[in-house]
């Protein structure tokens, strides 16, 4: 698979904002600046693989899943009947929150 730089930069942000961090908190949780990460985010900087497996630890997801899912693809299957399936561990809000992104996903795809 060819490694795409914004897919990393969005599968960051994507994968974030799921797990309910700020930039600031995520930042602060593997050692980093809120500067540092809207960076990452933003693809201004490259990734160290130390700061790639730090990002994937605290995401609860692994690197490759980090790295290689499409952005499109950051829930595993949100099908038409609305059932959907995700590769993080939710609780009950945020399980909400994420089905309501699948469906906002497939109107807009």
């Amino acid at each position: 698979m060819q490694l795409e730089s914004k897919q990393v930069g969005d599968n960051i942000r994507i994968i974030r904002t799921i797990k309910g961090y700020s930039q600031e908190g995520l930042a602060n949780k593997i050692g980093k600046s809120q500067a540092w990460l809207m960076k990452v985010e933003k693809v201004e900087i490259e990734l160290s693989l130390q700061s790639i497996n730090e990002l994937a630890n605290e995401l609860d997801v692994t690197p490759h899943q980090l790295l290689f899912t499409m952005p499109g693809q950051i829930f595993n299957s949100c099908n038409q009947s609305g059932n959907y399936n995700t590769i993080y561990n939710a609780d009950d809000d945020l399980k909400q929150l994420i089905k309501d992104l699948c469906v906002l996903i497939k109107n807009k795809l």
